[in-house]
């Protein structure tokens, strides 16, 4: 007791002498220092968090003098005497968080102004009426907003009212309804497929549209030399010693067969040259004929006449990296480290993956 009484005694101002001086530790007997340490014993106990709320802002305030200053784990004693800068610290508000975005952009009013439909953002706009038209005539949809633009496409912010509701995110090239890039990010997206840092593509059946059938007119990809019945061999990595790659074992030790392999990939390929240029004629031949109020004998559903390459997509709420940067910085805040590490997690993942 005596040696808590030397340690906390001069660091306690509320407790003086009988002319309000302090108390030095050499000034009162050993009885008077032993209830005078447990007087401040009890007021230490009684300015340490009592409750979940006060303990969160403690352990944010914890955190904060470590991250920004360096200092290490806080005793008791300090936590005591520091409660009034702890209770100060953000604690949230009671209900559900506002994710809603509340700020606008510039760029948000040039959008949706109908002056100018001669310029970019005009084009875009028009764009932007085409496929909202398209899209709300196949379901029970309410458009809500756009969400950008740019060389990446066009990307709208739509409300299933089905049951149950949901937030959708239509994304659209801005060159027209068909196209390769929109096509080949719907693949790549595909792929991360219930991947936990990776926006997910929305089924069109959950949302009561009919599901896209596979577009089959894509021009061959000269760098992908796979077919649907070879392995690379390097599908599955463990930590045993890596099996023999089966297509590097074939161009070494088996030649004709990647030379047949060659030849049926080289006529897949022909075939799909001549599929493409087919089936832009035969477009060209309906769109006519519908110009001109006839038939002809040509099935568009075959040729796909009527494709539109789209992406259904999750709705973020909290906005992209970008928009917390700006918020950042016109704030004047920084990223927790807690944060930042993350980030970098989720970075390391994708490596491990790409390995």
């Amino acid at each position: 007791m005596h040696d808590f009484f030397m340690r906390s005694v001069p660091h306690s101002p509320i407790i003086g002498g009988p002319f309000g001086q302090s108390i030095s530790k050499t000034t009162i007997p050993r009885h008077q220092a032993e209830m005078v340490a447990e007087h401040v014993a009890r007021r230490d106990v009684a300015r340490l968090p009592k409750n979940f709320e006060e303990n969160y802002r403690a352990e944010n305030w914890r955190y904060h003098d470590y991250r920004m200053q360096g200092l290490g784990e806080p005793s008791e004693y300090t936590v005591a005497e520091e409660r009034t800068m702890w209770m100060e610290r953000t604690f949230p508000r009671i209900g559900r968080p506002d994710t809603q975005e509340k700020s606008t952009f510039e760029w948000v009013a040039e959008l949706i102004s109908r002056e100018n439909r001669d310029q970019p953002e005009g084009e875009m706009r028009a764009r932007m009426d085409e496929a909202r038209t398209w899209f709300e005539s196949q379901g029970s949809f309410a458009w809500v907003k756009p969400l950008g633009f740019g060389g990446l496409g066009l990307t709208m912010h739509f409300k299933y009212t089905g049951n149950p509701e949901k937030d959708v995110v239509l994304k659209v090239a801005l060159e027209g309804w068909e196209a390769t890039d929109v096509r080949n990010e719907a693949r790549s997206t595909r792929q991360m497929n219930r991947a936990a840092h990776c926006i997910q593509m929305i089924d069109p059946a959950d949302i009561g549209m009919q599901t896209k059938p596979e577009f089959n007119f894509d021009s061959p990809d000269s760098a992908d030399s796979s077919d649907e019945k070879s392995s690379s061999g390097e599908e599955s990595r463990e930590d045993t010693a890596p099996r023999v790659s089966t297509r590097r074992w074939k161009m070494e030790h088996d030649l004709p067969a990647m030379e047949a392999k060659w030849a049926r990939q080289t006529a897949r390929n022909v075939k799909r040259r001549a599929d493409i240029k087919t089936r832009i004629r035969m477009k060209r031949q309906l769109f006519e004929a519908k110009q001109r109020g006839k038939k002809v004998d040509i099935d568009p559903v075959h040729w796909r006449a009527d494709n539109k390459d789209y992406l259904l997509l999750e709705y973020m709420p909290l906005g992209d990296l970008q928009n917390m940067l700006v918020k950042l910085a016109e704030q004047g805040d920084v990223v927790p480290n807690r944060v930042l590490w993350s980030f970098w997690l989720c970075l390391v993942r994708a490596c491990i993956a790409l390995e």
